[in-house]
């Protein structure tokens, strides 16, 4: 893919920076080999790295993921690493928090991504109204299962934007041809968003959209009690696999914990 590269090339053993050493004053390259939850969980905590006395950095990001990103005149965004030239130390994305003397606890609750506008613009003409709820649906799913989920949600009078799954209805951001840049500009058209735990539920957190996070079972380390984004909230089910049954419990959910969300955009 397009601005993938080989660790091995950035002199590592010379070049890497490691626990206890001072940011003060290096020009740091910043890039990831993770995904894309990992890349959009750490890349909030960049700018704490300046405030930590780095000088300069180099940031490198997949292509269609850059517009998403806002400039900052002392952060380089660069494709490919052999764009950056002077730098100092290398810094893994995932060490950001031990770099920073961070818990997670502690990592900055704002929204921080940027949607596409011209994208956004665009996508507009799939739609005859406005989309107030975004749904991401789990695949495979069910059309069943799509319905009976769409019928509890349009008890508020809102349209609802599905997609994903083999069968989902109106745009289907999951397929192939969707990159992250149309993701981000279809949920900047929502007031809020639910999706399961996932990129999606890091980048619509990250735009800084009202998101709710189905998770299985007991309290989940990342999405409880707001801890990742002010604006991410976890919904506590056992039956994640089963979005029928769900519906009614997930509709008095919404109802009692996310309205003012909607009220409030």
């Amino acid at each position: 893919n397009e601005g993938d590269w080989d660790p091995s090339s950035l002199q590592l053993p010379t070049k890497l920076w490691r626990e206890g050493e001072s940011l003060l004053g290096e020009t740091l390259l910043v890039a990831s080999l993770g995904g894309a939850s990992h890349l959009f969980l750490y890349a909030k905590l960049i700018p704490l790295l300046l405030e930590k006395g780095a000088r300069k950095i180099f940031f490198q990001l997949p292509c269609e993921m850059r517009d998403l990103f806002p400039v900052d005149a002392e952060v380089e965004l660069i494709l490919d690493v052999n764009d950056a030239e002077g730098w100092t130390k290398y810094l893994p994305l995932n060490l950001i928090p031990i770099a920073c003397e961070l818990d997670v606890q502690d990592f900055p609750k704002n929204g921080y991504l940027c949607a596409d506008e011209v994208m956004k613009a665009g996508l507009k003409q799939h739609f005859s109204k406005m989309v107030n709820i975004g749904l991401i649906l789990p695949d495979p799913l069910s059309l069943k299962a799509s319905l009976a989920l769409v019928e509890s949600l349009q008890r508020f009078g809102k349209l609802i934007l599905i997609q994903g799954g083999s069968e989902g209805l109106g745009l289907d951001l999951r397929s192939e041809m969707a990159g992250w840049r149309e993701k981000a500009a279809a949920l900047d058209l929502c007031d809020v968003v639910i999706t399961c735990d996932g990129p999606e539920a890091h980048l619509s957190a990250a735009l800084g959209k009202p998101t709710l996070v189905p998770v299985r079972g007991g309290a989940h380390p990342l999405w409880s009690q707001g801890i990742l984004y002010e604006n991410a909230r976890e919904f506590r089910q056992d039956r994640l696999s089963d979005w029928t049954k769900l519906s009614s419990d997930l509709y008095s959910y919404f109802e009692e914990q996310c309205k003012d969300w909607s009220q409030n955009q």
